[in-house]
């Protein structure tokens, strides 16, 4: 026998075979946890009776049937809730269509309205306390008061003695009848409240758990296993409407299942109950309705005969205490569970079979999983080498594309350096995964939406994945309009979902006849060759820019350079007035100027500034007689009396006068405060006189023109002043800086820097240009791509899809025994055309659990796969769902929340490990390791980082910037005027004391404040969020707190989020709220590495404010490696200032612009990291940004800044880079230049007015600050909201009594009990048919009886509360001890007709001191219809209820 060696394995059949050991051992360790999943279980080992699973012992049960029975009992007006007839069932409008918002709606549910107060007060009138007990003390079997006071006792109430007077008569009988009514409203609240919160945290925080509505009530015992629990289950889900109520609508997609639990353990494994599964599997859930018994009864005899042979069906109202055997009631309920995970079980198995029996085209990322990144590398080459080159069809069921070859990737939205690079990996290299690490707030969502458009327009489709909803819900709305009308989001809800799936298929069946190929594909040629152009255009200024930049670089290193930068920065530092005047001047303008001044200067120690007793200006009279005393020539004296004389009068007694005048001017003079004597003496004299004349002349023909026209300074230049000497120096630094302007030709570079200013506004026009043509190019290239790929077959689909959805909207027929053959032909129908349909849309935006219910199991069934937000996920969860992609972009962030494998034991642990395949990267598919460190790890190449974050103002990024991520994420985001909260960052110390995992304080502070906000919001509500740091609970009970005191109707409109950190991952809000919950004493230790991830996420979560509320100091924690110590010290430190953490202009030049900026009267802020060098000048919401270029800085920063400033304008900034060579040479025209820019954008120039009544200097004021709503100033204008009103600053607030009733307290709000009450409410009709529930009411005379009757309109006992008193009317035979039925009772009281009168009393309107007696007749009488005064009782109680109201 010849021996034959096994076959060798190739490397691919290696492949194959670890990648499905990996997907089997992905289900295997499903259906591990599943067995430990905690939540409701209705399949327990026990020999203890349970009672009913409506009971609600178990936790995650909402309410149930037993819940609605009793409030119908006691019935209140409006009802809090409507339940709504079966779909089917309904009936259609004139137009034979149903009402599309009326779709599938089973129960409404509105939040109770708070119990009215006139029962609590009339209880504690003295009148109606002896009331009380008598009735005590009249009934033995009751201990107190509390026991007493129950509706089913307000039935058979004691009468009030008539020997009252009117006044407590009318208060007891005012009790006996308010105070059901009160007893009512609290049993409403008491019972649909905490399911209204439930409901309310499920629409809130949907990710993690999924609602069932349980059909069907099946009990058996076999000795040591109680199956209690629903038969049949449908999913379900919850929508807010815009009433703040909550609809509850059955998700038609999942259909109707067996809830699988009992089936196992009853062990139904026959042929009946495989066609029992086909009948239920094939029903609709629009055709049950839990109102409507009729529509599920009928199946539920079925179930239970079918599924045991002794089985019997009894209604839920009749008493059981036998079973041995199955019994089955219509009871049901809605019950919150985990999501099984047994789906991605199934979609893995799935995908393993596959592998076995086909050879499907793998994606090449799995490789690496299999074998690492290297044998991943080695495999890609190896297929790039075997390519033919030939343009590759991305469309499996299509042809290929005919565009116009484009290298460059479309987006419709502006992009950075980091998101271009995510493009050129997957769209250039081909890379099989690429990893984008996105810190908070980084645009990775912006990202998203990029690279779904790009791969579009290169005819691709693509599926974008995420483990909660709150991450994808924003990104459809980020798509354009053309692309969002190609994508189907039903990640927040499937309603939604279907009808997105409807219109998309509509649109593209239309799109795809109406478009002319040729007519695109010119269009197409046309966009791109423009683009092209603005491109090449685009590159050029910014290599001119830099160009120019680099000269004036260059400039300042020279010698003269930085000498005239020196004189500039002086002369604008002490004389701003004269270097507004230089740039209109020539140099020889001020050396003339200049020489002249010179003339006027003497030195300090000349005598001649000891010459006094003269008057400005000087005479000449006096200077020709000075001139002569000073021994001056007789000619020169001739020439000067020639004129005197002419002045002189001709007669002699003028001679005379003037003669004598002037000799006094003469006498008057002093020299060192002595006459002048000698001819040397009067020399002085005479030099002093001629030069008081020549600074006389200077000051009134030269400086007070400047004065007047130029703004220049008040100066006095006689005596000794140095203003002159002062003035002299400034002229010469004048003359040396246009000597310098001329020899560095600073005339060309101001032109250039004209001229690149102008590029860059037309920079700006391009760029802004770029992005409308970009938008239509993708427009038009999806919708060519749509022609060019799209087959007939495809067409056909989409077409037959539409037809079979719009028919779903219509009625099939009114009897739903002739439907059902009709309904499972069409349903069958539905998703045959359905599963075609889905390989034809563009875009999915699914969660995690939906992908296999909406998609088939098809490796490469997209072109690329996003998974967002994927250190969140599992790698056991994600897997299956990535298969279907041919590449991969993994989304995420491993400083956030990540899986934790605290709730798997360390047996399940070492189980699963002995378990796993053999891969390299084997450790990452054990429980609570995340899906982006695993492919982190396996793409190394491919990673890409972003840097840029847009969400949160600085102050509060930097927490996280500096504790998480050293310093590298670059904030971009500058809150405008509106936007801006003062202070952004508040610390808040409340006493509180945590009890168990709540702090009653912090939430009680955190409600008052959210109180305020919603009473302050006027114009746009501020978005708010809540993040307890220390558990749910916290996060529950505030929840509670505000759905009371604010109402749903207000958290729907200021978008109130409340959760733990995980349920904040991906989201953001204008304002939130932290709660510490720790208090001293009771401190547990967070330091592990998820408490440091959750921390993160709540301190980026912020846009505009952070409040943090806390019971704790420093000194209160034990441990200094708690996350809690980093946060409170961070809050202690942070500086409450308007610029904290900005950074101040640092370059002369640049606080040279600000204070010109200032002078002019604009509102300054400057950018900090934002524009580093920057500054915001704003008026209202309009700002821009300026910032001084060219005065030093090296080429590297130039071109850090300038790409900064590039980022800015991304998202919206205006900006421009101002000349500092300009600004400091040519001032006044350089800033016209920035004014004019400025107004272009919406900023104008401020009117200033000089108030001269300020002795120093003059106080400007902001005209348009006193003009309407454009007169508040910025700071006034943001509201100061979270602010406490005792401190401006870091609030620190203690809990005294004394303390908090100084505090004033929050108008009250339209709280969630009366909400929905007024105009604001919805009208129940509008979702549907509503049906009444009398049938819970009936108790069946037997169980046949029964089982026949249910669903029969039935008459309600007269018992119940139809929203008029009943109470304390009964026959005179009744007691407390009766032990009558309420349906005995009822039939008594109906036979008594005969009314009964009261006699008036005679007795005085003194109260008797004496102990409370009832009447002869022990009771009001049920029979009594008339009192006193012979009106009936109806219209009595409604003239006391009028006497009440005008007399309180």
């Amino acid at each position: 026998m010849l021996y034959s060696a096994p076959a060798v394995e190739s490397e691919e059949q290696i492949h194959r075979k670890r990648l499905a050991q990996l997907l089997r051992y992905i289900a295997s360790m499903h259906q591990t946890l599943d067995q430990t999943e905690e939540g409701c279980s209705f399949v327990r080992e026990s020999r203890v009776t349970p009672s009913d699973f409506f009971q609600k012992e178990q936790e995650g049960i909402l309410f149930s049937i037993n819940d609605f029975r009793q409030l119908l009992r006691h019935r209140m007006q409006p009802p809090p809730f409507s339940f709504y007839a079966a779909a089917s069932n309904r009936k259609r409008t004139f137009s034979g269509a149903m009402k599309d918002n009326t779709k599938a709606c089973w129960l409404r549910l509105t939040r109770p309205s708070a119990a009215p107060e006139e029962g609590t007060y009339y209880r504690r009138l003295p009148a109606v306390q002896e009331y009380l007990e008598g009735w005590l003390s009249r009934t033995p079997s009751v201990q107190s008061v509390e026991e007493l006071l129950t509706l089913k006792r307000f039935e058979k109430a004691p009468k009030p003695s008539p020997d009252l007077d009117s006044r407590s008569l009318r208060d007891v009988r005012n009790f006996l009848r308010y105070y059901p009514e009160f007893l009512v409203h609290k049993t409403h609240q008491q019972t649909l409240e905490p399911a209204y919160n439930r409901l309310f945290e499920w629409v809130q925080e949907n990710h993690s758990s999924e609602l069932v509505w349980g059909i069907g009530h099946a009990k058996w015992f076999d000795g040591s296993i109680w199956v209690n629990g629903p038969v049949l289950e449908v999913m379900v889900e919850v929508e807010l409407a815009q009433d703040g109520a909550l609809l509850v609508r059955p998700r038609e997609h999942t259909g109707v299942a067996f809830h699988r639990p009992i089936l196992v353990a009853l062990n139904c494994a026959g042929s009946g109950a495989v066609a029992l599964h086909r009948t239920i599997s094939e029903l609709e859930p629009t055709s049950l309705s839990p109102g409507q018994p009729e529509t599920y009864i009928p199946l539920l005899k079925r179930i239970a005969v079918e599924l045991s042979s002794a089985g019997r069906f009894l209604h839920s109202s009749v008493r059981n205490t036998q079973f041995s055997d199955l019994v089955v009631t219509e009871a049901w309920c809605l019950f919150c569970r985990s999501k099984p995970s047994s789906v991605w079980a199934r979609d893995a198995v799935s995908f393993a079979d596959q592998l076995v029996v086909e050879t499907p085209q793998l994606p090449l990322a799995t490789w690496s999983l299999t074998h690492g990144p290297s044998v991943l590398a080695r495999v890609q080459q190896e297929r790039l080498n075997r390519s033919t080159g030939s343009e590759r069809q991305w469309w499996p069921w299509g042809k290929s594309s005919e565009a116009v070859k484009y290298d460059k990737p479309l987006f419709p939205l502006p992009t950075s350096e980091a998101q271009n690079r995510i493009a050129q990996l997957l769209l250039d290299q081909q890379l099989p995964a690429v990893i984008c690490e996105g810190p908070p707030g980084t645009g990775k969502t912006h990202t998203i939406a990029n690279i779904i458009c790009a791969y579009l327009c290169k005819g691709k489709r693509v599926l974008v994945t995420s483990k909660n909803s709150a991450a994808l819900t924003v990104l459809r709305e980020r798509l354009p309009p053309s692309i969002r009308d190609l994508s189907v989001d039903v990640s927040a809800s499937e309603s939604t979902g279907m009808r997105q799936l409807q219109r998309t298929v509509e649109r593209l069946a239309q799109r795809i006849c109406s478009v002319s190929n040729v007519l695109e594909e010119e269009k197409c040629r046309y966009l791109k060759a423009n683009i092209s152009d603005l491109d090449q255009e685009l590159n050029k200024i910014d290599s001119q820019l830099s160009e120019r930049i680099e000269s004036a670089r260059l400039l300042v290193q020279q010698q003269e350079g930085a000498k005239l930068l020196r004189i500039a920065l002086e002369l604008q530092e002490k004389a701003p007035w004269m270097s507004k005047s230089l740039s209109e001047w020539s140099i020889h303008q001020v050396n003339t100027l200049s020489d002249g001044v010179a003339k006027l200067i003497v030195q300090h120690d000349d005598p001649v500034h000891q010459v006094s007793g003269f008057a400005i200006p000087v005479t000449s009279f006096l200077i020709s007689r000075v001139a002569m005393m000073a021994g001056s020539s007789w000619s020169s004296v001739k020439n000067k009396a020639s004129g005197i004389v002419a002045s002189l009068p001709l007669v002699g007694q003028g001679v005379k006068d003037k003669l004598e005048e002037v000799d006094d001017l003469v006498s008057r003079i002093r020299i060192r405060s002595k006459t002048p004597e000698t001819p040397s003496d009067w020399a002085v004299v005479l030099r002093a006189l001629r030069r008081a004349n020549d600074v006389c002349d200077f000051t009134n023909s030269t400086w007070k023109t400047y004065e007047s026209s130029r703004g220049w300074p008040h100066w006095e230049f006689q005596g000794q002043s140095k203003d002159l000497h002062t003035l002299h120096g400034l002229l010469q630094q004048a003359a040396e800086l246009k000597r310098l302007e001329r020899s560095l030709k600073l005339a060309d570079r101001r032109e250039a820097a004209v001229h690149a200013r102008n590029q860059d506004t037309r920079r700006g026009a391009i760029v802004s240009r770029l992005q409308k043509l970009a938008e239509e190019l993708v427009d038009s290239t999806v919708v060519m791509e749509l022609n060019n790929s799209f087959s007939v077959d495809a067409q056909s689909a989409l077409i037959k899809f539409a037809q079979l959805a719009g028919k779903s909207k219509f009625n099939k027929s009114a009897n739903p025994s002739k439907m059902t053959a009709r309904q499972r032909r069409r349903r069958q129908e539905y998703l045959a055309a359905f599963d075609q349909c889905c390989r034809f849309i563009p875009c999915w935006i699914l969660t995690t659990s939906q992908i296999c219910d909406y998609l088939p199991a098809e490796p490469g069934l997209f072109d690329l796969v996003i998974c967002d937000e994927a250190s969140q996920a599992e790698v056991v969860t994600i897997l299956p769902g990535m298969l279907r992609g041919k590449q991969w972009l993994i989304v995420g962030d491993t400083k956030q929340v990540s899986p934790t494998d605290c709730f798997v034991s360390e047996e399940q642990m070492d189980l699963l490990r002995v378990s796993l395949p053999e891969t390299p990267f084997s450790e990452a598919f054990l429980p609570g390791q995340s899906f982006f460190d695993l492919c982190a790890t396996a793409f190394p190449t491919g990673r890409v980082v972003l840097s840029e974050h847009f969400r949160c103002a600085q102050e509060i990024i930097s927490f996280s910037n500096e504790q998480f991520y050293d310093g590298h994420l670059l904030p971009l985001r500058l809150p405008l005027a509106s936007e801006r909260i003062k202070p952004s960052l508040l610390d808040i110390k409340v006493r509180g004391t945590k009890v168990g995992k709540v702090n009653e304080k912090e939430a009680e502070e955190i409600v008052n404040r959210i109180q305020a906000i919603v009473n302050t919001t006027t114009n746009t509500p501020r978005t708010i969020g809540v993040i307890s740091l220390m558990g749910d609970e916290q996060s529950r009970l505030i929840r509670g707190r505000l759905l009371d005191r604010v109402g749903p109707h207000n958290m729907a409109l200021h978008n109130i989020l409340v959760g733990d950190p995980p349920t904040f991952q991906g989201a953001e809000r204008d304002i939130i709220f932290l709660s510490m919950v720790a208090s001293p004493g009771s401190v547990p230790t967070q330091s592990q590495l998820m408490n440091y991830q959750r921390v993160n996420v709540a301190m980026s979560r912020a846009r505009d404010q952070c409040v943090l509320v806390r019971s704790i100091e420093l000194t209160d924690i034990p441990s200094q490696d708690d996350i809690k110590v980093p946060v409170l010290t961070f809050f202690r430190t942070v500086t409450e200032s308007d610029d904290a953490g900005e950074v101040k202009p640092q370059s002369p030049v640049q606080r040279l612009l600000q204070r010109h900026l200032v002078e002019q009267g604009f509102s300054i802020r400057p950018m900090g990291l934002v524009w580093p060098g920057g500054l915001c000048v704003e008026h209202g919401d309009a700002r821009v940004a300026l910032l001084v270029e060219g005065d030093g800085e090296s080429l590297l920063e130039w071109k850090k800044s300038f790409s900064q400033q590039k980022a800015i304008e991304r998202v919206g900034w205006k900006c421009l880079r101002v000349d500092a060579w300009s600004l400091l040479t040519e001032p006044v025209g350089t800033m016209n230049s920035v004014c004019n820019f400025m107004e272009s954008h919406g900023i104008e120039k401020p009117m200033v007015i000089y108030d001269e009544l300020e002795d120093d200097e003059s106080e400007v004021t902001d005209q348009g600050r006193q003009m309407g709503d454009r007169g508040i100033p910025v700071q006034e204008q943001a509201p100061d909201l979270g602010r406490a009103p005792a401190d401006p600053e870091i609030v620190v607030i203690s809990s005294d009594d004394d303390e908090q009733a100084s505090r004033p307290e929050p108008e009250a709000v339209t709280s969630g009990g009366n909400f929905g009450r007024g105009s604001d409410v919805m009208d129940e009709n509008l979702f549907g048919e509503v049906v009444g529930m009398d049938f819970l009411l009936q108790k069946p005379e037997d169980d046949m009886e029964a089982d026949s009757s249910l669903g029969l309109p039935l008459e309600v006992p007269s018992s119940s509360w139809q929203g008029q008193s009943t109470y304390g009317r009964h026959d005179d035979e009744s007691n407390d001890e009766d032990s009558d039925s309420d349906s005995q009772a009822a039939n008594r009281r109906r036979q008594k007709k005969k009314p009964r009168h009261e006699k008036r009393s005679t007795r005085p309107q003194r109260r008797q001191k004496k102990k409370y007696s009832f009447s002869d007749s022990e009771s009001t009488g049920a029979d009594s219809k008339t009192n006193d005064s012979g009106d009936s009782e109806r219209e009595w109680l409604e003239h006391s209820y009028d006497r009440l109201l005008q007399n309180p």
